[in-house]
């Protein structure tokens, strides 16, 4: 029988559900709960990021909220390492003209 179940998982390749608290998420792998679960429980975490953590496991948040990368802050740190690139100089005059190009199309003036 043990052999019949295995083929079985075997032939499957959709993800198992997991339980997380209370809420069965399919989207999340189970390495991914893991490590918000982990978050909760390191002493080393800030209370912010346990915070989150739960708010994601309860299904109370969407964890693409707080991807990297995303949103107005990346935005402006992109944009302020253009403007930076115009200062610098041991930039060439040709990256300088590509960051005043990326500036202009985005609206700040350099």
């Amino acid at each position: 029988h043990s052999r019949q179940y295995l083929e079985q998982d075997a032939a499957s390749t959709e993800p198992a559900p997991v339980e997380t608290g209370g809420m069965v998420d399919d989207s999340m792998s189970g390495n991914t709960i893991g490590g918000y679960k982990a978050t909760i429980s390191n002493p080393r975490t800030s209370q912010a990021a346990k915070e989150k953590a739960q708010a994601i496991l309860d299904g109370e948040a969407d964890p693409s909220d707080y991807a990297p990368g995303t949103g107005d802050a990346h935005t402006n740190r992109v944009l302020g390492g253009y403007k930076a690139t115009l200062k610098n100089p041991n930039v060439s005059e040709e990256a300088k003209e590509h960051a005043r190009e990326v500036l202009q199309e985005n609206g700040v003036d350099a």
